[in-house]
């Protein structure tokens, strides 16, 4: 009998599992520092080999971005424009579960309407996917146009957190997609 193979999207979601559990680790880590010397010597040991001045948090800007690169973007375009309409039905469901508000209208500036997470995760995706992050100390600003129908760009300010609850929300959103034979309570 032959294994069957995992699909694109099986795949996909299965690496961005792996970024959960790793950015977890990451975060338990850094809690950890302080408290363990083993720890804080090979942390101060692979900063000084990276040539960091300062030994970096491990929780940073970049974790929360690579998090929403995987789940925003390379997981989101693998489910596929037919896959991706009860992706989003399944996100909101867990939106509202997680108590998951849409961003305010003090965070999003510009023409565009992005009343619904559809608006907002397109907006998000398009955002990284090209490069249009601009990052602060607390906060993401992502950057969109669509030069066919818009003179200037839509731009939306996320904190870290609000962008990992994004990020993971859409993760979870896929399991019932990537594996419809699953029940969830």
């Amino acid at each position: 009998m032959s294994q069957a193979f995992p699909t694109k999207l099986q795949e996909h979601y299965h690496f961005a599992k792996l970024a959960l559990f790793q950015f977890r680790v990451l975060a338990r880590l850094q809690a950890a520092i302080g408290s363990n010397e083993a720890l804080d010597n090979l942390i101060e040991c692979e900063a000084h080999r990276n040539n960091m001045s300062e030994r970096p948090s491990l929780i940073n800007q970049s974790s929360f971005l690579q998090f929403a690169y995987i789940t925003l973007v390379w997981l989101w375009e693998a489910a596929g424009t037919e896959g991706q309409d009860g992706l989003l039905e399944e996100f909101e469901r867990i939106a509202i579960r997680k108590n998951l508000k849409l961003p305010g209208r003090g965070q999003v500036h510009g023409d565009r309407q992005v009343g619904n997470w559809r608006a907002i995760i397109r907006l998000l995706r398009n955002a990284i996917s090209h490069g249009k992050v601009v990052v602060s100390a607390s906060l993401f600003r992502f950057e969109d146009i669509n030069p066919g129908s818009e003179k200037s760009p839509t731009s939306l300010e996320l904190s870290w957190a609000d962008l990992a609850q994004i990020s993971e929300t859409m993760l979870f959103a896929m399991t019932p997609v990537v594996y419809p034979q699953t029940i969830f309570e």
